[in-house]
């Protein structure tokens, strides 16, 4: 009996399987399911001129800087400043004993005082023979021997003034002065120690860091892949380094240092070792916050791109690969519109856009909302932003009503 009921329940269920195929097979192609038009928004491709920026890694550096060195040998005697000061220029830093100086000082200001009274008595002579060899009371011998005595004296005293102004400046050097203005840094030398001329290590540095250098390095394939992004002969244009252009500073941390620098020159040269080209930026520290030696980042204007085509960046998706594309709205049957799928090389972002490098050309209508819904080929409707907001805001409504009503039925249940 029951095998009875089995058989006959598959037979009836594969006699309408045959039935409905029947009827497939019969229905005519004009009644074929359409796929449902995604409801899409748009953004149009319009050219704009962009400035390019670059950023560039760099480090600050002192707008000038001076090691303290003594230029004569001797003992510290004192030390005239406070470690992490400012002085100013010719301001003494440190004494050296000026002992042995001195001495050599007032001996040769004696050495020319001696000279000064034989030259003085040299002239009286000079000046007696001559009035003798004009009478011929004296012979040619005694007025040329008298006359180069003189002038023997004179050379003489020009000598001695020559080491008195020598002995002045090792005297005047004794007192260690600062070549610059700024602020120094830690002392190398304490009072006792003993100091030479030609001593390897300086007494101390001095940093003057108002205004504050930055030198950036930038690779040369930046460079010529930024010539590339520009587009270079259609109306672009690649700032020289020479001009005095806008930088904008990041620091270590990452927040955005306060005040705009000034772009000043390029380096003539590529670093062999590297291959970069060193940039130096100018920024002003009244505030002393740029220390010499801090590691930034740098956002520096480097040209403008006429018809630059910016893609929202919500419109670009990316394939398995990390290749990025979007779907641009083409012209379908009729008045209709289908998603035609578009590989692009994107350039540096623009706020919520990248630029469009190859891919796109002005006039494309690049799906904006509801790309990730779109399928390459299938049909799309063009609505507006808040269009397609308040049919999301319906479908999100009706769900939560059909979520509502699930659980009071379970609740009565």
């Amino acid at each position: 009996m029951t095998r009875h009921i089995v058989s006959s329940f598959v037979a009836g269920s594969l006699a309408l399987a045959l039935c409905a195929c029947d009827r497939q097979d019969a229905a005519p192609e004009g009644t074929a399911m359409q796929m449902p038009a995604t409801r899409v928004t748009i953004a149009d491709m319009t050219p704009t001129t962009v400035t390019l920026t670059g950023e560039m890694a760099g480090r600050t550096v002192s707008y000038r800087q001076a090691e303290v060195r003594p230029e004569v040998g001797g003992l510290i005697r004192e030390r005239c400043f406070q470690e992490g000061s400012d002085v100013q220029e010719g301001d003494v830093l440190y004494l050296i004993e000026p002992d042995t100086y001195q001495a050599a000082h007032d001996s040769a200001k004696a050495a020319l005082a001696k000279a000064e009274a034989n030259l003085n008595a040299a002239r009286l002579k000079d000046q007696r023979t001559t009035q003798l060899f004009k009478t011929n009371s004296v012979s040619r011998q005694d007025y040329d021997d008298a006359h180069a005595a003189y002038l023997q004296a004179q050379a003489e005293v020009a000598a001695c003034q020559a080491s008195l102004r020598s002995a002045e400046i090792d005297l005047e050097r004794t007192q260690i002065r600062a070549p610059i203005s700024g602020r120094i840094g830690k002392s190398s030398v304490s009072v006792g120690a003993l100091v030479t001329v030609n001593q390897t290590s300086a007494l101390a540095t001095i940093h003057q860091t108002m205004p504050m250098n930055v030198d950036l390095t930038q690779s040369v394939d930046e460079m010529r892949g930024l010539r590339k992004q520009l587009g270079m002969g259609n109306g672009d244009e690649l700032r020289p380094e020479s001009i005095e252009t806008e930088v904008n500073l990041i620091l270590s941390d990452g927040s955005a240092y306060p005040e705009a620098g000034t772009l000043r020159f390029a380096d003539v040269g590529v670093d062999e070792g590297t291959g970069t080209v060193t940039i130096r930026a100018e920024f002003p520290n009244a505030s002393r916050e740029l220390l010499p030696g801090m590691f930034v980042r740098a956002v520096v204007d480097m040209g403008t791109k006429r018809d630059a085509l910016l893609v929202p960046q919500r419109a670009v998706l990316r394939d398995q690969r990390g290749t990025p594309f979007v779907f641009v709205a083409v012209p379908g049957e009729g008045d209709s519109f289908k998603a035609e799928r578009r590989s692009v090389t994107l350039g540096a972002a623009y706020g919520d856009a990248w630029l469009a490098l190859d891919g796109l050309q002005a006039g494309d209508k690049v799906i904006v909302g509801g790309a990730h819904s779109v399928r390459n080929g299938g049909p799309v409707t063009v609505v507006t932003e808040a269009q397609l907001e308040a049919e999301a805001a319906a479908r999100t409504g009706r769900a939560t009503l059909a979520a509502e009503a699930e659980v009071s039925a379970g609740g009565q249940a």
